[in-house]
């Protein structure tokens, strides 16, 4: 399990046999594309097999952040910087062995 805590102070666990699916990459892919909708439905595609059962949490932490809202763009920072985090951690740990 990788564990981790956004800036903004969402604590969040991450199955690490999931980040080696090829549905990752793909929605990964997805999230970096210029076209709105292929970027969107990436994110989604991440949040759902990645966050797992953390999705719904994530959903809630940012909803009371944004006034009951949990607008597309938060969603997208949120998940960037789990992503960002993970693959640090992972780059670090390689380093190490």
């Amino acid at each position: 399990m990788i564990e981790g805590k956004t800036k903004s102070g969402f604590k969040y666990s991450i199955d690490e046999h999931r980040l080696n699916d090829w549905a990752v990459f793909e929605s990964m892919a997805d999230m970096t594309s210029e076209e709105p909708t292929r970027e969107l439905q990436g994110t989604v595609n991440f949040v759902n097999f990645v966050m797992g059962e953390n999705k719904n949490d994530l959903i809630l932490f940012i909803r009371k952040k944004n006034k009951g809202m949990c607008p597309r763009e938060k969603v997208q920072e949120m998940v960037t910087e789990i992503v960002e985090s993970v693959r640090e951690l992972k780059n670090s740990s390689s380093s190490q062995g």
